[in-house]
């Protein structure tokens, strides 16, 4: 006698509802096999995570800012999140289109707008890194319009 069917007061039940908790459901094995299965693929993602994190932007910038004098790696770690900051803008600007029924090419452009890095915006950045962290003043600075060395008059 299996010692499961002890376990159960029997008297809560109707003589035909006894039998339904026996029988067996494909509904509900297909339901288990799914949970089992988004459980795995949960584990394997998070797996994946974890092999794969020596390759993220930030561990990658770090083996490359670890080369680098020790003098110079603050202004490339301002550069870095300078970067970063715009890529999640345009994330941000893109995902914002979609979800407002934009077409896949208007959240493209959202991307782009939100995301474009001017070459004098980029420089003037380059310039504030520079001044922030001491290797330049601003009146090096000054010296230079858009990239270029002005000459003196």
């Amino acid at each position: 006698m299996n010692p499961l069917i002890l376990l159960i007061p029997l008297f809560l039940f109707s003589p035909g509802d006894i039998w339904t908790i026996f029988e067996w459901n494909p509904d509900q094995e297909m339901i288990d096999i799914r949970a089992e299965t988004q459980r795995l693929l949960e584990k394997d993602l998070a797996d994946w995570e974890l092999q794969w994190d020596a390759y993220s932007p930030q561990k990658s910038f770090e083996r490359f800012v670890a080369d680098k004098p020790e003098s110079v790696q603050a202004v490339f770690w301002d550069s870095f999140r300078y970067m970063e900051s715009k890529v999640f803008a345009g994330r941000s600007a893109y995902s914002n289109a979609m979800q407002n029924g934009a077409s896949i090419e208007e959240a493209r452009q959202a991307y782009f707008n939100a995301a474009a890095m001017p070459r004098d915006s980029l420089i003037s950045a380059n310039e504030q890194f520079n001044i922030k962290h001491g290797l330049a003043d601003i009146s090096e600075q000054r010296m230079f319009e858009n990239g270029k060395y002005k000459f003196r008059e």
